[in-house]
């Protein structure tokens, strides 16, 4: 008598033990949001109405694991004059909040090209940022989509 009591004692305690563990399940990370706006500062002290016409987006759908790679997507976009332009970026590093402002600085930097670096520099009134990421076995996955402004459009450049 005094043994089953025992093992139903014991029976009690792994089945509570057993209640207790948390089950691990495969779930969805996270997905954290942010946005940011960004003026030219050759043009801060201008009031800008949207000039920008195009509604074409132009997309990434591979992350970059490189500032100068996630870049050369958005030079290319700029020089386009596409509207919203999707760059994705990995990182082991992590996330963190300039990365939106470096990447836009190395598309904007100078190259050698007509087209791009002080050209870009000085045909943009700013842009609006929206930011998705998550982070997976300990790598920032980040999602940016600049939301662009500019003083002209492709077809105004094309006819210069």
């Amino acid at each position: 008598m005094k043994r089953s009591r025992i093992l139903a004692v014991l029976f009690v305690l792994v089945i509570a033990c057993f209640a207790a563990m948390p089950v691990f399940a495969e779930t969805e990370p996270e997905v954290i949001t942010a946005s940011y706006s960004h003026i030219n500062p050759l043009y801060e002290n201008f009031v800008f109405q949207k000039t920008l016409l195009a509604t074409e987006t132009k997309s990434s759908d591979k992350y970059y694991d490189t500032i100068s790679e996630a870049a050369a997507v958005l030079r290319t976009g700029m020089e386009n004059r596409v509207g919203a332009i999707r760059v994705q970026y990995a990182s082991a590093d992590g996330y963190f909040n300039d990365l939106h402002y470096q990447i836009f600085q190395e598309a904007i930097k100078h190259t050698g090209e007509p087209t791009q670096g002080d050209y870009l520099l000085w045909h943009y009134g700013g842009y609006n940022v929206n930011i998705k990421y998550y982070i997976e076995n300990g790598t920032a996955y980040v999602s940016f989509t600049y939301n662009m402004q500019y003083l002209s459009t492709a077809q105004m450049e094309w006819k210069m």
